[in-house]
């Protein structure tokens, strides 16, 4: 690799980086020209920054009320130059903590207020109501953890592998159905059952129904509430391994129920928990 070419590679991180940080494209392009080229007139900044010219008064213009730039004290062809990189972060983590500051303080407001009038909507939803597809994997986990979450009565989930070895799964969804347990839900439930997370299917085995899917690749994720709602989750992307990042999201209780009577036809197809513990346990043993 050349020198010139180590040295577009090194700009293109920069770049990368600054756009991360939350300037724009032009931004980042014209803050970095003048930092590596000291002061500079907009032609010159056009030049060196590969901004077109018309953009780069717009561009100043951003990066003088963002702090980040300083304007010369004349009347014509003023120059520019860049603040220093480390006061730049030091502006972007003041406004990190301002923002973070007033998400804390709007988290009441969403919590107490807005999920009231949220759910109020939801529970005056038609129940009739067909379905709704859920695109993206963090949108389906939530959704899956919310009806979890609100169960009273009754859970039945298959979980499938990309949510059961997720770093999340132990801390959260399994939390969710321990919990629930304890509560005196019913929780019937069956995953890849491994020594990662054995531990947790012989705590919930002790008093409900686990099993480990033990016939293949799992096709599809339901995750049923109380009869009431459930989610059905397919495999959306392949790579690196299966994720099932789509759903459909269903209320109406006929369909509801045939999705029930197939999760527990499943659950007599697959091996009982309190077999697949046995066996790990075995194997741990003599490893």
């Amino acid at each position: 690799m050349t020198s010139t070419t180590k040295k577009q590679s090194t700009t293109d991180t920069i770049l990368d980086d600054l756009i991360e940080l939350g300037f724009l494209k032009y931004e980042a392009q014209v803050y970095l020209a003048l930092v590596v080229s000291g002061p500079m007139n907009p032609t010159e900044i056009a030049k060196r920054s590969d901004v077109p010219r018309p953009n780069v008064y717009d561009t100043l213009k951003k990066l003088l009320e963002k702090g980040f730039v300083i304007k010369e004290d004349v009347k014509r062809a003023p120059r520019y130059i860049a603040v220093s990189p480390s006061e730049v972060i030091s502006k972007l983590k003041s406004n990190k903590q301002r923002e973070l500051e007033k998400l804390e303080q709007l988290e009441n407001t969403f919590q107490n207020d807005l999920e009231k009038v949220y759910r109020e909507i939801m529970s005056r939803m038609s129940p009739t109501e067909t379905g709704w597809l859920i695109v993206g994997k963090d949108k389906v986990y939530n959704q899956v953890k919310r009806m979890l979450t609100e169960s009273n009565e009754e859970i039945y989930s298959l979980i499938t592998p990309d949510v059961s070895t997720s770093p999340n799964a132990t801390d959260d969804l399994f939390k969710v159905l321990a919990d629930k347990s304890n509560a005196g839900v019913t929780v019937t439930a069956g995953w890849k059952i491994d020594k990662n997370n054995f531990k947790i299917a012989e705590l919930l085995n002790k008093a409900k129904n686990i099993f480990h899917w033990s016939i293949g690749e799992m096709p599809l994720g339901t995750y049923i509430s109380d009869s009431r709602e459930c989610l059905i989750t397919f495999i959306g992307e392949w790579t690196p391994t299966p994720t099932h990042d789509l759903a459909i999201w269903l209320r109406n209780p006929k369909y509801v129920k045939a999705i029930e009577a197939l999760t527990l036809k499943l659950f007599t197809l697959i091996m009982p928990a309190s077999e697949r513990i046995k066996e790990l346990k075995t194997k741990r043993g003599r490893g």
